[in-house]
């Protein structure tokens, strides 16, 4: 019993802190559409899906962890001046957001079932 109820916090905690982010990196994907050289957009839509990937790793959602690893590896070539972040990639950007929310929704149901 406290072995599920262990999970069930900290699955909670994920998805709470996830679902904290993806605003933000919407936010961001905003002002990034209105001014492509904002530094501190970049960095922090760069940081937050380096997070976002890194936590569902660690919590076994290997769809979720990909498409944020997908967002960070653009994002770092913008950050590294290797690309500049045109209408097509951030339209792939807001798209792999989109499915990030997919992804989470039907993540934390999967799990829920099997606890």
């Amino acid at each position: 019993m406290s072995n599920t109820f262990d999970k069930l916090s900290v699955l909670d905690s994920f998805i709470e802190e996830v679902n904290s982010y993806l605003p933000e990196i919407e936010t961001n994907l905003g002002r990034l559409a209105q001014s492509p050289g904002d530094m501190d957009a970049l960095e922090e839509t760069y940081r937050r899906t380096h997070t976002i990937g890194g936590s569902a790793s660690m919590m076994d959602f290997p769809g979720l962890a990909h498409v944020a690893h997908g967002m960070e590896d653009i994002l770092g070539d913008a950050l590294d001046g290797l690309i500049t972040l045109d209408d097509p990639s951030r339209g792939l950007l807001e798209r792999s957001l989109d499915r990030l929310r997919r992804l989470l929704e039907v993540s934390a149901v999967v799990l829920m079932k099997k606890l």
